[in-house]
């Protein structure tokens, strides 16, 4: 077990003559020594914490991948999405909040990331995720416009308060691993 608690980080030099087999303005797929590897953006995700109210913000969310998975129309997920280019997980985050939660924070409210990690062994996007429990003084609120597409529309954010939070059937693994990440929080105050 020691030498997986030490794992030594490598500089990833990219090589050059990777065959793309599939591009678009979402992922690249390319042929990586022996594997096919889904290049995408990673993903910032959270789950919002209202302190004085004692409630959590998640989202009904019509996934599609999800829907072609089990034939549900909506599932219960965190808020979260990609990280675009030229943000960082901080700015994405911010803006995350804003369009999915209609959560504005207060300028100098400090995310408390914890460690990037990746998706699914098959793509190269991490998840930069956290807890961010809010007090009145972190944020006011807005209409939350979503980012203009379907999905984003038929979508709604709901606060549910904590006591509920055993009966929440998460529908993906980052949004589950929030929860209790909450549960031990709550547990610790």
């Amino acid at each position: 077990m020691d030498k997986f608690s030490r794992v030594i980080k490598k500089k990833v030099e990219k090589v050059i003559d990777e065959p793309v087999i599939f591009e678009n303005e979402h992922m690249k797929i390319t042929q990586y020594e022996d594997w096919v590897i889904v290049e995408e953006p990673s993903i910032v995700a959270c789950l919002p914490y209202l302190i004085e109210y004692n409630q959590v913000i998640i989202r009904q969310e019509y996934v599609p991948t999800f829907k072609k998975a089990d034939g549900n129309d909506y599932f219960l997920t965190c808020v979260a999405g990609k990280i675009e280019i030229g943000e960082t997980p901080e700015q994405s985050m911010r803006r995350e909040l804003e369009e999915e939660a209609g959560i504005v924070l207060r300028d100098g409210y400090q995310f408390d990331f914890e460690r990037p990690l990746f998706a699914c062994k098959t793509t190269t996007a991490q998840f930069y995720f956290c807890l961010v429990p809010l007090v009145e003084d972190d944020y006011h609120e807005v209409i939350a416009k979503g980012d203009g597409t379907r999905n984003e529309r038929i979508s709604k954010t709901v606060k549910v308060d904590t006591k509920y939070l055993n009966n929440l059937l998460p529908s993906d693994l980052i949004t589950e691993l929030l929860i209790t990440r909450l549960k031990k929080y709550l547990t610790s105050q």
